[in-house]
């Protein structure tokens, strides 16, 4: 009688060799481009510290070897800061969505329960 496969690999064999990826980012020349000279005034919020640049002709070179990104040291610990507002100001979008959903439900709630809304009303209308 004949073993029986393991079926982790017969699906790690369908699924081919396993690929390695790149140790640090590749940001291309364009982007750095668009930074410096653009008046949209476009500004990514992820860079990391450390990453490679893809130039114009396809060489890939690291970032420290740029002219235009010579404030990476300081740019990563102020991004930290930006990652801040972002949070905060998903935290007041989600609240305000919350808010708006509650006053918008507010009519049905009458529907379902007219009786317990027009309770709770008289009795702040006695005190």
């Amino acid at each position: 009688m004949g073993e029986q496969e393991d079926p982790e690999e017969e699906v790690r064999e369908e699924l081919g060799p396993r690929t390695c990826f790149a140790a640090s980012a590749q940001i291309h020349q364009a982007v750095l481009d668009r930074i410096a000279k653009g008046n949209d005034g476009y500004a990514p919020i992820v860079f990391p510290q450390v990453y490679n640049v893809v130039t114009h002709a396809g060489g890939i070179v690291p970032n420290t070897s740029l002219p235009i990104d010579a404030h990476a040291a300081t740019r990563a610990p102020r991004q930290g800061t930006v990652w801040d507002w972002v949070w905060g100001r998903r935290i007041v979008y989600f609240m305000t969505v919350l808010a708006a959903l509650y006053l918008a439900a507010l009519p049905l709630i009458e529907k379902w329960r007219p009786a317990a809304a027009r309770k709770s009303v008289r009795d702040r209308h006695r005190r």
